[in-house]
């Protein structure tokens, strides 16, 4: 028959055993979340070279005014699910397709003007109860304010 200080003693040993498995299984769910960041910063870094190398190469042959450019979010798409490729041509070439969006050219406009052009000033409707015209209120009458008081 067990004691009771037999109890406590194997039960402190279990809550002892139960709190250093905790610690471990905590420590590796941290190393893991690490390596997980970490494999995502090499994945990006690794789609913005592909990236940069693509763009260098459309740059190479511009026979047209059009610019173009990856794009980024189908290219990870691909990536993640597998490159498409396609025969071309009599001797059946083989191509690996890669998605490009046409960049439009930036056109420089005078942005204050044409707010102000956009902006109407609404009229105020206010009649004023001192000089009984409108657009402003007593407080902001200019009769009322240029008058001395009495």
């Amino acid at each position: 028959m067990a004691t009771p200080s037999s109890n406590s003693k194997n039960s402190g040993d279990d809550i002892k055993r139960v709190s250093d498995a905790m610690d471990v299984l905590a420590k590796l769910i941290i190393q893991r979340r690490k390596d997980n960041n970490q494999v995502k910063i090499d994945y990006e870094k690794k789609l913005q070279e592909v990236d940069k190398l693509i763009n260098m190469i459309l740059a190479l042959n511009r026979k047209d005014e059009s610019r173009y450019s990856v794009d980024t979010t189908e290219l990870d798409k691909i990536l993640n699910d597998g490159v498409e490729i396609i025969e071309k041509g009599e001797n059946k070439q083989k191509y690996a397709l890669i998605p490009i969006v046409e960049i439009q050219p930036i056109v420089q406009t005078n942005t204050i003007d044409d707010f102000s052009l956009k902006k109407k000033k609404k009229k105020n409707k206010i009649n004023c109860s001192y000089c009984k015209e409108t657009g402003h209120t007593r407080a902001a009458c200019p009769k009322r304010l240029l008058n001395p008081k009495p």
